[in-house]
């Protein structure tokens, strides 16, 4: 029988209050925001509604409203509400932007100081530790494009919202060559016209054929330039490279008269230029992500007082302090005071970890609640953050077999053209064999056949459309040779944390004592738990919210960091939070909690001193994820393995679920890259998955990483050169199938390539074809390989 502090506890909860989420009514707006005070101003003037107040903060942030049941229908007020929100959010528009090249605190203030004085804007914050800039205006008096403008004339960049000059600028390389191939599509087109084939010319004039000559000299020097440049610069080093041998071949064609493709090789080989840009660009920017994690500031306590300094500055021993929601500076200690952390950048543990004194911890993860002294144990440059931005940039380093392959053959194959070109040139006219005229005429016609234009164009084309496939499909794929490797991978590492679960907690099981109803203990544990900004209280607010229970707002609140939380609700004390907090309070000796089922964390609950419940929450499986297992199995993969940084028991328990061979854990990021190259030691190609931080290392030592698009950090993202651009697990089977098709067609090409090239290559130079029938076959195999690559964009995915 229910007992009668129990039936006082259930009558405690009935609704009394009207509350609104206020990341609901008006989305993407901060709690403190001037627009949350206009819609309370608004909501006031409501009939029948007798106050209004905003409460909690961050994602818990509310507004409530209490209303006067007999004046106004929580139907009528919702409505109104919502009403008055839209207009506001028409009316305003709230901005967060990253800007790039902010170097000082100094910088901050002073581009706080200009944008706040712009017409329009009505309130501006810059924050120099995150790189971010919070913005309020009118949206009728000014536009993103207009704020963009008023930060480059700073001399900053907004991150994601680039202008047409910027992008030119980061692209430069790109623009020239594709400007020197529309400059070469001109060129050949006015050729075209001035040609005089029979029976009469279509215009017949030597200046249209002077100027294609100069259109074709312009777009040589566009799309030579940085070939030029760089095998000038192997040159003078001693190497002779491919950019060299393409610099001869389009002379070559230049030399017999075929402009139009020497300005195709030209263009194409720059383009490719352009892209390892890119990848290079890619790769330092992993890097620079890492580091501005951690703050570049600490707040230093010294004597009683705290101070501001630069992290760089601190030494071993000193102490700082970290406020609730900041970002820890440093590797240290807790010294003083308790609260939960959130290391999932480190770790990967999707709840947060209770600290105490005496306790560890680390650079770049966030104190969710309870006010931290932190003694310093390691200096800025030896944080974990730190190795682990030397750990991505060492791995980045480390060539693949398959580019160390390339490399030597490109050191034999380019001389080896250049000698036999000289050779055929030479020899026979000296040993009296052919003419000079006529071996200088086969040498050219070799030149032309050795050029690599079909290999230029039959391997880059399978590539692009096979990534223009896939980004098709939502998965971002850095370049093709990472699709080739998908599709050759034997093993697979999973992390836990947001990538084979969902990576956030979410209510499993409410379990009342007889007596109470899961409804009661549910709004009880809501009750209670609203004000806190903890991940289980905002999973378990979320569950009450979505059963649409209502409760009444909590008084006398007092946190225990990293324990629990206590309230009065309605003249009940309510306490919610780990069982020795709950149980211990409720003097039950002897008492013990719930056996708790593996892979799940519990929230105990007592009312009054007598315990009512606990609520059990997990972080969910993918639904997916066990059938992305079996899909991968099925297309060669031997080996799954599940590495993470929780605990040991919810890593075996979620690899049971999903089919994996083993599970490894807990690990710190520096074991999940050995854990890593162990398996790519035992299983040659493997393939990493992974979205948080700490996976950056083992991203990008494993042969080909893949980050999770959706949930994944910018890290794991820029670490994995592979994307889900979604959260579904079953696209990376399809990736598989998609890099299998990409090296079939990618090995054909090559074929093709070389066997044409072989061919023309001895008819050249015994005479059989001449310069013309060279340049038509050669031509032709360029065709046919750029047709076979682009049968990739009609691939499907096939799921089995």
């Amino acid at each position: 029988m229910a007992t009668q502090e129990q039936e006082g506890c259930a009558a405690a909860v009935q609704p009394s209050l009207l509350t609104f989420p206020l990341s609901d009514v008006l989305p993407g707006v901060p709690d403190q925001d001037a627009c949350v005070d206009r819609l309370l101003e608004a909501a006031r003037r409501i009939p029948g509604v007798r106050s209004a107040r905003r409460t909690g903060s961050g994602p818990a942030a509310e507004i409530r409203l209490e209303i006067d049941g007999e004046a106004a229908g929580a139907l009528t007020v919702g409505s109104e509400i919502r009403a008055h929100a839209r207009r506001i959010l028409s009316q305003y528009r709230h901005d967060r932007v990253k800007l790039n090249g902010l170097d000082c605190q100094e910088c901050a203030r002073a581009v706080e100081h200009v944008m706040s004085r712009v017409s329009g804007v009505h309130a501006v914050a810059v924050s120099f530790d995150e790189s971010t800039m919070a913005i309020e205006y009118e949206a009728g008096r000014l536009r993103r494009p207009d704020i963009v403008r008023r930060v480059e004339a700073l001399g900053y960049e907004v991150e994601g919202i680039r202008s047409v000059r910027q992008w030119v600028r980061r692209h430069h390389s790109l623009v020239r060559a594709l400007a020197a191939g529309v400059v070469g599509l001109v060129a050949w087109t006015v050729a075209r016209l001035s040609a005089s084939p029979p029976p009469a010319p279509v215009v017949h004039s030597p200046h249209l054929a002077f100027a294609s000559g100069l259109l074709f000299a312009f777009a040589y020097v566009l799309a030579g330039w940085e070939t030029a440049r760089h095998a000038l610069r192997s040159l003078a080093r001693g190497h002779v490279d491919v950019d060299l041998l393409m610099l001869l071949a389009a002379a070559g064609a230049a030399a017999i008269g075929q402009l139009a493709e020497g300005t195709v090789l030209l263009v194409l080989f720059a383009i490719g230029h352009a892209l390892e840009h890119e990848a290079t660009g890619r790769a330092r920017s992993a890097i620079q992500s890492l580091s501005r994690l951690a703050p570049r500031t600490a707040r230093l306590v010294r004597d009683g007082t705290t101070a501001e300094v630069a992290v760089h500055a601190l030494a071993r021993g000193d102490r700082v302090q970290i406020r609730p929601g900041e970002r820890i500076p440093v590797d240290g200690t807790v010294v003083a005071g308790k609260g939960a952390v959130d290391q999932a950048t480190i770790t990967g543990e999707s709840v947060p970890v209770p600290k105490a004194p005496g306790d560890a911890v680390y650079a770049g993860t966030i104190n969710t609640d309870g006010m931290l002294e932190v003694e310093v144990t390691r200096l800025s440059s030896e944080s974990t953050l730190a190795r682990m931005a030397r750990l991505v940039d060492q791995a980045r380093r480390e060539s693949s077999p398959q580019e160390r392959l390339s490399g030597r053959m490109a050191r034999i194959l380019v001389p080896a053209v250049l000698v036999a070109d000289v050779l055929v040139a030479a020899v026979p006219p000296m040993a009296g064999w052919l003419p000079w005229r006529e071996a200088v005429y086969r040498a050219m016609a070799l030149l032309v056949a050795a050029s690599p234009c079909a290999l230029a164009v039959g391997v880059p084309i399978a590539g692009v459309a096979a990534l223009a496939r896939a980004a098709r499909q939502g998965l971002l794929v850095k370049g093709p040779a990472y699709l080739e490797a998908l599709g050759a991978v034997k093993a697979v590492a999973f992390d836990k944390t947001g990538t084979l679960t969902l990576g956030r907690p979410a209510v499993e099981a409410v379990e009342p004592v007889p007596g109470v109803s899961a409804e009661t203990l549910l709004a009880m544990a809501a009750a209670a738990e609203a004000p806190s900004t903890h991940p289980l209280a905002r999973a378990i607010v979320e569950a009450a919210r979505t059963r649409h229970l209502q409760w009444p707002q909590a008084t006398d609140v007092h946190q225990v960091p990293g324990q629990g939380i206590e309230a009065t609700v309605e003249g009940r004390r309510i306490r919610a939070g780990s069982a020795a907090f709950v149980l211990g309070e409720a003097g039950l000796p002897g008492a013990a909690p719930w056996p708790a089922p593996a892979g799940s964390s519990a929230v105990h609950v007592a009312c009054d001193g007598k315990v009512v419940g606990v609520v059990r929450l997990t972080d969910p499986v993918r639904e997916e994820a066990a059938e992305a297992v079996r899909a991968m199995r099925l297309r060669g993969v031997r080996h799954v393995s599940l590495i993470s940084g929780d605990r040991a028991e919810l890593a075996r328990h979620v690899a049971e679920q999903v089919g994996a061979d083993e599970a490894l854990a807990p690990l710190l990021p520096e074991e999940k890259l050995q854990a890593v190259r162990a398996l790519v030691g035992r299983f040659g190609a493997v393939a990493m998955v992974g979205d948080g931080v700490n996976d950056g290392p083992a991203l990008a030592a494993a042969t080909v990483g893949v980050a999770m698009g959706a949930a994944g950090s910018d890290v794991a993202l820029e670490a994995a050169p592979v994307a889900l651009m979604g959260s579904d697990l079953r696209m990376l089977s399809d990736a598989m199938d998609l890099g299998r098709a990409t090296r079939r067609v990618i090995v054909q090409n090559l074929a093709i390539a070389l066997g044409v090239i072989g061919a023309l290559a001895f008819a050249a130079v015994t005479g059989a074809v001449g310069i013309g029938a060279t340049v038509a076959l050669h031509e032709t195999s360029t065709l046919a390989v750029a047709l076979n690559g682009l049968r990739l964009l009609r691939w499907r995915p096939t799921r089995t």
